[in-house]
């Protein structure tokens, strides 16, 4: 980055977006899944959390080396967003025995 203003700002954009999306994120095993499970897939997701979090060092690694510190904070910053495009695409409403989808509130 050619500012310090401009390099801050971007951190605090990626830093809003995963404090933004954590609240949710964190929550997500317990409403969508049964009781009995909600431990199993907390400790699933954060095994995948970690796993991809290395990763993603070596990807910026990378990404630093070849161009700057720019994708990779644009990267870290539009992330929260396309989680939540993809929470809403691929989350639906469970459908009972016949078929139908379950509204009621209990």
């Amino acid at each position: 980055m050619h500012s310090v203003y401009v390099a801050l700002g971007l951190i605090c954009f990626a830093l809003w977006g995963y404090a933004c999306w954590s609240t949710m994120g964190l929550t997500l095993p317990s409403d969508l899944f049964p009781q009995d499970v909600v431990a199993t897939v907390t400790g699933l997701s954060g095994l995948a959390a970690g796993l991809v979090g290395t990763l993603f060092t070596v990807v910026v690694g990378i990404l630093v080396d070849r161009f700057s510190y720019k994708p990779a904070f644009l990267i870290a910053g539009l992330m929260p967003l396309f989680a939540t495009a993809f929470l809403i695409l691929l989350v639906r409403a469970p459908a009972n025995s016949s078929g139908s989808v379950v509204t009621e509130v209990r």
